[in-house]
């Protein structure tokens, strides 16, 4: 039998066959330092010398079975598919496919079997798609119940139902606002508005107090002018009688922002309303 010898360095110009076991872990590049380390654990380290995924270089643990590539900077791994489009990577569970990441008409996407999302870099969007990549129209639900998404923060509208301009809406709002009165004081004890799209509904509670004069009364400061052209009706209530008894009835004044109140015959001046509490509420269009 012949026996094998030890070797401290060496060229094979030739094929190379062990039959018997191999104890040297290091592979080196042939310049004094270990390029590849391959132990008795099944390990593989590749640019690194031990087991350290803080460190940079590739590890495969054969005993977790699971791998490592680290790099400092820049780009970790690079998938290049040449020529048709379709998947680039394959995620399996137990053999069978759960997803893939691939690319459709220059285009990625993120995938299952069926439900995926496309980026399209040109469009500047991002689209339901099917397993291959191909888009899907009205198929796709965003969250589900009872899985909710929780906020959604946009700088443009939403399409409800269609997509053409009257289907969109484009801004929602609620908060306050501050009303004035043309003469006397008024103590706001309430005064909100919700707006959506150009709809804008309000609703005020004031406490009147203070002289007011023979001029037109009217109250100020809604939170969005009236549409031009528009005289829209606002609903009131007055706890004390108006002074001439009259039927008086809010309206929103066309291009203000401006509540002014009309009574039979005219314009309501200020010293027909008592102190006391006086509440509107109403609905205008701002175009």
């Amino acid at each position: 039998m012949t026996k094998a010898r030890d070797l401290a360095d060496g060229t094979f110009s030739g094929d190379v066959t062990v039959s018997g076991n191999i104890t040297s872990t290091g592979i080196d590049d042939n310049a004094t330092s270990t390029a590849m380390t391959l132990d008795s654990s099944g390990n593989l380290l590749v640019g690194k010398s031990s087991q350290n995924q803080a460190v940079e270089g590739f590890e495969y643990s054969g005993a977790s079975k699971y791998m490592y590539l680290t790099k400092g900077g820049g780009v970790s791994a690079y998938f290049d598919r040449l020529t048709s489009d379709g998947d680039i990577v394959e995620f399996r569970k137990a053999g069978s496919t759960v997803g893939s990441i691939g690319t459709i008409g220059g285009d990625l996407f993120i995938s299952n079997s069926d439900t995926g999302l496309r980026y399209r870099g040109v469009e500047d969007n991002i689209i339901p798609c099917d397993g291959s990549g191909g888009s899907r129209d009205n198929a796709v639900d965003l969250g589900g119940s009872p899985y909710r998404f929780k906020d959604l923060y946009l700088s443009g509208g939403v399409y409800v139902g269609g997509t053409g301009s009257a289907n969109k809406l484009d801004d929602y709002e609620e908060g306050t606002w501050t009303p004035t009165v043309s003469s006397g004081s008024a103590t706001v004890n309430k005064a909100t508005y919700t707006k959506i799209g150009n709809l804008v509904t309000i609703q005020t509670d004031l406490t009147l107090g203070g002289t007011r004069g023979t001029e037109d009364f009217t109250i100020g400061g809604l939170p969005f002018s009236n549409g031009s052209g528009r005289w829209t009706a606002c609903p009131m209530y007055h706890s004390t009688p108006i002074g001439t008894y009259q039927q008086v009835v809010g309206v929103f004044t066309q291009g203000t922002n401006t509540v002014s109140f009309q009574r039979m015959g005219g314009n309501a001046h200020g010293n027909e309303f008592s102190n006391g509490y006086l509440n509107i509420g109403g609905t205008y269009l701002t175009d």
